[in-house]
């Protein structure tokens, strides 16, 4: 997934982001380790991307790193704050497997969905923008 020409870009450790229509955050996983710091920074930046209000997150989590038990919780507690909904695209096998591992073992606290192709993933998404 690449920003089209004429956003603003964002970074931080875990990502790089941009902000689609004021309604969509997309956002490109680093494969940094997952830690509540870097999380905590992390949700620093999308506060401030976003003005504070909430929006549907796309991601792509192929590069994504890992993160310990408390990480995922504290992400997963968090996201509701922020997201309406989150579609996460995975062309990565064990990174696909991982994230429905998580999801079939916790409680998602918003619409949560990981897809293989950025197409689906934004077809989906749509209902919740």
């Amino acid at each position: 997934m690449t920003p089209p020409s004429g956003v603003e870009i964002y970074h931080d450790d875990l990502a790089i982001y941009w902000l689609e229509n004021e309604a969509l955050l997309c956002s490109v996983c680093k494969p940094a380790s997952r830690t509540v710091e870097a999380l905590q920074e992390s949700f620093r930046l999308i506060r401030k991307i976003t003005n504070g209000r909430k929006v549907c997150l796309l991601t792509d989590t192929s590069a994504a790193g890992f993160g310990s038990q408390k990480a995922r919780e504290f992400s997963l507690n968090s996201s509701p704050d922020h997201f309406k909904a989150m579609a996460m695209i995975s062309g990565a096998p064990y990174s696909s497997l991982l994230v429905n591992t998580f999801m079939t073992f916790s409680v998602q606290p918003i619409p949560m969905k990981i897809f293989n192709s950025e197409k689906d993933a934004r077809e989906w998404i749509k209902n919740y923008a």
